[in-house]
């Protein structure tokens, strides 16, 4: 099975010098083949390590569909997906622009921070089976 959200990584760093060098490792949210007539989920996570303490914030990009997340699919099909922070959707996680709020964290400099991503498609009847892919960039700014 193929994953049918991918996180992807990159670190920007705000202007100015570096508080703290850091690392992202990215485990992607991987739905699987989609059932397009039924709610999926799927559950995957961001692990930050810095080498000092620092707070941050964490975006995650609104990936190929800009202002609304969607994967793109088999022909020209897409299906809006989300992602949340917490695992009952209250908490969307976002770029800090368009999408929703980065999220807030503070790294202590000896211990990694997982951040857990929880994906959600909503139903999309009509709108054939299959997998479905996206790739969002993850941004810390110091």
């Amino acid at each position: 099975m193929k994953p049918a959200a991918l996180l992807a990584s990159l670190i920007l760093l705000a202007p100015g010098a570096a508080r703290a060098g850091c690392d992202v490792q990215v485990a992607a949210l991987a739905f699987g083949v989609i059932q397009t007539g039924r709610t999926s989920q799927a559950t995957g996570k961001v692990t930050i390590r810095c080498d000092a303490p620092q707070s941050l914030q964490v975006g995650l990009s609104g990936g190929g569909g800009g202002a609304e997340r969607r994967l793109a699919g088999p022909g020209p099909d897409v299906i809006p997906y989300f992602v949340f922070a917490d695992p009952g959707g209250a908490m969307p996680w976002g770029d800090g622009m368009v999408i929703g709020p980065a999220l807030g964290v503070t790294v202590s400099g000896t211990q990694p921070v997982d951040l857990p991503a929880y994906g959600v498609i909503p139903p999309v009847p009509g709108t054939p089976p299959g997998t479905y892919v996206d790739s969002l960039m993850v941004t810390i700014t110091f």
